[in-house]
Protein backbone atom coordinates (compact mmCIF):
# COMPACT_ATOMS: atom_id res chain seq x y z
CA UNK A 1 0.00 0.00 0.00
CA UNK A 2 2.96 2.62 0.72
CA UNK A 3 4.04 2.17 -2.80
CA UNK A 4 0.50 3.18 -4.22
CA UNK A 5 0.25 6.25 -1.50
CA UNK A 6 3.81 7.65 -2.66
CA UNK A 7 2.96 6.55 -6.42
CA UNK A 8 -0.39 9.25 -5.59
CA UNK A 9 1.79 11.19 -3.29
CA UNK A 10 4.14 11.82 -6.78
CA UNK A 11 2.02 12.50 -9.36
CA UNK A 12 -0.11 15.50 -7.08
CA UNK A 13 3.15 16.95 -6.52
CA UNK A 14 3.91 16.49 -10.11
CA UNK A 15 0.62 18.11 -11.15
CA UNK A 16 1.05 20.72 -8.58
CA UNK A 17 4.01 21.77 -9.92
CA UNK A 18 3.36 21.53 -13.63
CA UNK A 19 -0.06 23.95 -12.82
CA UNK A 20 2.17 25.94 -10.56
CA UNK A 21 4.71 26.59 -13.84
CA UNK A 22 2.20 27.08 -16.20
CA UNK A 23 0.52 29.80 -13.82
CA UNK A 24 3.93 31.38 -13.63
CA UNK A 25 4.39 31.55 -17.21
CA UNK A 26 0.84 33.51 -17.36
CA UNK A 27 1.75 35.89 -14.79
CA UNK A 28 5.15 36.60 -16.11
CA UNK A 29 4.42 36.80 -20.01
CA UNK A 30 6.27 33.47 -21.35
CA UNK A 31 5.96 30.48 -23.31
CA UNK A 32 4.57 28.02 -20.91
CA UNK A 33 5.65 24.90 -22.66
CA UNK A 34 9.15 25.71 -22.88
CA UNK A 35 8.66 26.45 -19.21
CA UNK A 36 7.75 22.83 -18.44
CA UNK A 37 10.01 21.53 -21.00
CA UNK A 38 13.12 23.48 -19.44
CA UNK A 39 15.66 21.42 -17.50
CA UNK A 40 16.51 24.58 -15.48
CA UNK A 41 13.40 25.51 -14.66
CA UNK A 42 13.10 21.83 -13.22
CA UNK A 43 16.14 22.26 -11.44
CA UNK A 44 15.45 25.71 -9.89
CA UNK A 45 12.08 24.03 -8.48
CA UNK A 46 13.49 20.78 -7.80
CA UNK A 47 15.26 23.10 -4.43
CA UNK A 48 11.23 23.72 -3.39
CA UNK A 49 9.84 21.35 -0.72
CA UNK A 50 6.28 21.43 -2.71
CA UNK A 51 4.79 19.49 0.29
CA UNK A 52 5.64 22.23 2.68
CA UNK A 53 5.03 25.42 0.90
CA UNK A 54 1.78 27.10 1.00
CA UNK A 55 1.43 29.58 -1.78
CA UNK A 56 3.27 27.49 -4.33
CA UNK A 57 2.37 29.79 -7.66
CA UNK A 58 4.50 32.43 -6.06
CA UNK A 59 7.23 30.17 -4.79
CA UNK A 60 7.56 28.76 -8.47
CA UNK A 61 7.19 32.04 -10.04
CA UNK A 62 9.97 33.29 -7.85
CA UNK A 63 12.52 30.15 -8.31
CA UNK A 64 12.01 30.93 -11.80
CA UNK A 65 12.41 34.10 -12.37
CA UNK A 66 16.30 34.10 -12.57
CA UNK A 67 16.14 31.05 -15.04
CA UNK A 68 13.93 33.31 -17.38
CA UNK A 69 16.25 36.87 -17.02
CA UNK A 70 19.07 34.57 -17.76
CA UNK A 71 17.76 33.72 -21.61
CA UNK A 72 14.66 35.76 -22.42
CA UNK A 73 14.29 35.06 -26.15
CA UNK A 74 14.68 31.31 -25.20
CA UNK A 75 11.30 31.55 -23.11
CA UNK A 76 9.81 33.78 -26.04
CA UNK A 77 10.37 37.32 -24.54
CA UNK A 78 11.37 39.40 -27.37
CA UNK A 79 14.52 42.20 -26.84
CA UNK A 80 13.75 45.19 -25.12
CA UNK A 81 13.55 47.40 -28.05
CA UNK A 82 16.65 49.63 -28.45
CA UNK A 83 16.42 53.88 -29.48
CA UNK A 84 17.01 54.78 -32.42
CA UNK A 85 20.38 56.73 -32.96
CA UNK A 86 20.34 60.83 -32.63
CA UNK A 87 19.61 62.18 -35.83
CA UNK A 88 20.90 65.57 -35.24
CA UNK A 89 24.74 65.23 -34.80
CA UNK A 90 27.37 68.41 -34.91
CA UNK A 91 29.47 69.10 -38.22
CA UNK A 92 32.81 69.65 -38.34
CA UNK A 93 31.90 73.53 -38.92
CA UNK A 94 29.31 73.23 -35.69
CA UNK A 95 26.07 73.27 -37.30
CA UNK A 96 23.64 70.29 -36.59
CA UNK A 97 22.85 67.98 -39.42
CA UNK A 98 19.81 68.71 -40.67
CA UNK A 99 16.45 66.36 -40.48
CA UNK A 100 13.43 66.22 -42.71
CA UNK A 101 11.65 67.87 -40.96
CA UNK A 102 14.54 71.02 -41.94
CA UNK A 103 14.37 70.07 -45.58
CA UNK A 104 10.72 70.48 -45.90
CA UNK A 105 10.48 73.60 -43.78
CA UNK A 106 13.31 75.25 -45.72
CA UNK A 107 13.40 77.53 -48.80
CA UNK A 108 15.10 75.94 -52.01
CA UNK A 109 18.06 78.37 -51.48
CA UNK A 110 18.74 77.28 -48.02
CA UNK A 111 18.37 73.32 -48.79
CA UNK A 112 21.10 74.08 -51.82
CA UNK A 113 23.33 75.80 -49.18
CA UNK A 114 23.12 73.48 -46.35
CA UNK A 115 24.15 70.59 -49.13
CA UNK A 116 26.96 72.60 -49.87
CA UNK A 117 27.67 72.65 -46.09
CA UNK A 118 27.34 69.03 -45.97
CA UNK A 119 24.38 69.17 -43.76
CA UNK A 120 22.70 66.84 -45.39
CA UNK A 121 24.98 63.59 -44.76
CA UNK A 122 22.61 61.91 -42.49
CA UNK A 123 19.87 62.21 -45.00
CA UNK A 124 22.23 60.79 -47.94
CA UNK A 125 23.13 63.87 -49.79
CA UNK A 126 26.73 64.32 -48.88
CA UNK A 127 28.45 67.98 -49.58
CA UNK A 128 29.24 68.25 -53.29
CA UNK A 129 32.99 67.40 -54.35
CA UNK A 130 35.30 70.16 -55.44
CA UNK A 131 36.35 69.88 -59.10
CA UNK A 132 39.91 70.52 -59.75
Amino acid sequence: MTSINENLTALVVESRTELGIRRAADALGVNAQTLVDSRMVQSAIGALDVQQIEDLDSAIAEAIKPVIEGDPQHFGIAPAPQAPPETAQPAAEGHRQWTADDVRNASPAETIAAMKGGLLSDLGVGARRKRR
